[in-house]
């Protein structure tokens, strides 16, 4: 049985969330089907992240395990059978066939993309912000964040992670005139995490309320104490960091 590694593209707004659902369309369970039709076998992914209802991603991992050959052209024939907001971008085989997606990564990093001013082109991939908002503020949120380990304060409800302990390798804002990017990167994020961080910072840079407050919300544990969760569409999971040199590229598009 050997392991593959597929690097994966999608536009969440057609989908459940990445995991597979009963009842609603995900994005793990299309590219599932279309695996199976091409390997004449029933495949299982298993993702780097499972991203909510309406996230993105530029760049996310999933593995499967098959005895089935990959044929040469294995990248044109899967991405003819999964609709065109799903792309697969590339195949990689581990070179320790016990590498896992979810469990071997090192690192995610996730943007958020906000637009400053109403646009046709741009309601369905960023938040619209016409607000006035203090970026050194919201610098500083982040400083406050890179600094934080429990992050109990910015978790669903009913979330079954184990631990709320993360660790954020980077956070900051980017200002690109009309808009407006965060960067996150951690070793892991709970569950609706940079939505809510995001929402909240972006509450504190409106002046909602002052730097004070917002170290002691992220400081209380206490998820009631966050802002509002930010739109999902404006969240793109970007990139999966795994050990140098574990995965050898296969085929790429």
């Amino acid at each position: 049985m050997q392991r593959y590694f597929l690097e994966i593209a999608y536009n969440g707004k057609n989908y459940h969330g990445w995991q597979r659902q009963e009842n609603a369309a995900s994005v793990q369970e299309t590219i599932e089907k279309g695996l199976s039709r091409l390997l004449r076998n029933t495949e299982i992914l298993y993702s780097a992240g499972r991203t909510d209802r309406g996230v993105h991603a530029e760049s996310s991992f999933a593995h499967f395990d098959t005895d089935m050959v990959i044929p040469e052209n294995f990248l044109y024939k899967i991405n003819s059978m999964v609709p065109e907001d799903i792309s697969i971008k590339n195949i990689y085989q581990p070179i320790d066939n016990d590498l896992h997606a979810r469990f071997s990564a090192i690192s995610r990093k996730y943007i958020y993309r906000c637009i400053r001013y109403k646009s046709p082109f741009h309601t369905q991939t960023h938040w619209m912000c016409r607000w006035q908002m203090d970026l050194e503020i919201m610098q500083q949120c982040c400083e406050i964040i890179k600094n934080q380990k429990d992050f109990g304060t910015f978790r669903k409800k009913y979330g079954n992670s184990k631990t709320d302990i993360c660790l954020i390798k980077e956070a900051y804002w980017e200002d690109c005139g009309d808009f407006l990017y965060f960067h996150i990167r951690a070793d892991r994020f709970l569950r609706g995490m940079v939505r809510m961080i995001t929402g909240t910072i972006v509450e504190a840079g409106r002046g909602k309320f002052n730097l004070e407050t917002f170290e002691k919300i992220v400081q209380s544990l206490d998820v009631n104490q966050a802002s509002s969760a930010a739109p999902a569409h404006g969240l793109y999971l970007q990139e999966v960091e795994y050990p140098p040199n574990s995965l050898i590229l296969l085929q790429d598009n």
